[in-house]
């Protein structure tokens, strides 16, 4: 890391000075076998487990230290451990949280699977996050100081904001642009400041691109798609739009950092940081097929978030990666377990599994399902070119011959796609 790198990474993390020296110990550690990494993860389980015994009461109350397992890697000693789930940590309040700890960053999830959760996360814990993403970052071909366009959910911030990540060689726009002013702002920006990446959403990284009218073609070396599911037909399409390479990661408001794509898009854990287990319908580890994502930050002392189910499914491999790193990898993010249409039939379509069918249709634009009753589904789509209703046709007789013919599919072409009060555009809707 040069001076200019930990100069831009103190300017942006100006609240949290830690950032800097916990990414000089990642970028070591990223080199660490397999034993070693095992190691650290025993000694900062235990450390954690012992905490939060003696300073959090519900975990006091649940007697935690009698469900561990002791003599085997981190994994095991979690095995008799309860799942703790987003209703528990509502009805516990303030008893899911430290005694102990009075130095904290205060947080809240998003909502979109319920009331807000408020979180609570301790300084260390949040550099350690906060410099997995710049590691991530490094692998990518992008270092602090390098020219950055970050595009944000929520418009892009306070002047104050907008300051100090100009110092750091980094603008700040809006992700998902409300009109085609906005989007001439962002062309404006990546005219005169010529990012060498670009970080946001996929579905407002799209929208960007089909309002643009320039016809002139932006060379990005980086293209990060963050805080939503990234499809391979979204992945294809910022490729081709921007010549970039495209790179995603995997992360929760409650747990931060979770998962980075290597440079062979790749979803590698961050396993100095986090635990992840997937669990099928019985509760039992799973490897290698679909199971819930239960997760164990094994930093927040403010808020032990121990076995925590986030709702989502996904598939960890066994298999090692081509990249050298011994970390673990999510082989398949299958989404929120919520992510998929059904029949009456029982059958399921994921959306993962409809994204990869829709990835070489170039006509409907974007398109979102609704499910909205047994064998009801609402499909809307904005594409205005005349071959779009071949294309239509095609993804009907998709879903039924993947749900039954029984299905009914109401279809509307519409000028855009309704958004979350998140500001996201998911794929996939469920409405029953």
């Amino acid at each position: 890391m040069n001076l200019a790198d930990r100069i831009a990474l103190s300017i942006i993390n100006i609240k949290n000075t830690r950032v800097v020296s916990e990414l000089k110990k990642l970028l070591k550690s990223q080199s660490w076998d397999r034993a070693k990494l095992e190691r650290h993860q025993v000694g900062r389980l235990r450390k954690l487990l012992d905490y939060a015994a003696q300073n959090v009461p519900y975990w006091r109350e649940m007697n935690l230290a009698s469900k561990v397992k002791e003599g085997g890697d981190a994994y095991s000693m979690l095995a008799d451990i309860p799942v703790l789930t987003k209703p528990i940590i509502r009805e516990q309040g303030e008893r899911i949280w430290s005694e102990k700890e009075t130095h904290y960053i205060v947080a809240t999830t998003g909502g979109t699977t319920g009331n807000p959760l408020t979180i609570r996360r301790n300084y260390e814990c949040d550099a350690i996050s906060k410099a997995a993403l710049w590691r991530a970052r490094y692998v990518w071909g992008v270092s602090p100081s390098a020219r950055a366009l970050y595009l944000k959910a929520f418009g892009g911030g306070t002047r104050k904001g907008k300051l100090k990540m100009r110092l750091a060689n980094k603008m700040v726009g809006e992700a998902f642009p409300s009109s085609d002013e906005d989007v001439k702002v962002i062309t404006q920006i990546m005219h005169d400041f010529k990012p060498v990446a670009m970080e946001g959403y996929a579905t407002g990284l799209l929208e960007s691109v089909n309002r643009s009218r320039v016809k002139e073609n932006f060379k990005i070396d980086v293209v990060v798609s963050t805080g939503e599911m990234l499809y391979p037909h979204q992945r294809k399409a910022l490729e081709e739009r921007y010549s970039a390479k495209v790179y995603t990661y995997y992360g929760s408001n409650e747990i931060g950092s979770i998962a980075f794509e290597c440079e062979h898009n790749k979803l590698h854990i961050c396993e100095e940081h986090v635990l992840v287990e997937t669990l099928n319908e019985k509760g039992q580890p799973v490897i290698n097929e679909p199971g819930k994502i239960v997760v164990t930050d094994l930093d927040n002392t403010a808020m032990p978030f121990i076995r925590y189910e986030l709702g989502d499914i996904a598939v960890i491999s066994d298999k090692p990666c081509s990249c050298g790193k011994s970390s673990r990898i999510i082989s398949e993010l299958v989404g929120r377990s919520q992510d998929y249409l059904s029949g009456s039939t029982g059958r399921r379509l994921q959306a993962t599994q409809l994204a990869a069918y829709l990835k070489d249709l170039t006509q409907v634009g974007q398109l979102q399902f609704i499910q909205t009753g047994e064998d009801q589904i609402s499909l809307q789509y904005d594409g205005k070119s005349a071959n779009a209703e071949k294309e239509i046709d095609m993804i009907l007789s998709h879903i039924h011959n993947r749900l039954g013919d029984q299905v009914v599919v109401t279809v509307d072409q519409v000028a855009e796609i309704p958004k979350t009060n998140r500001g996201k555009q998911p794929l996939v809707l469920r409405k029953i």
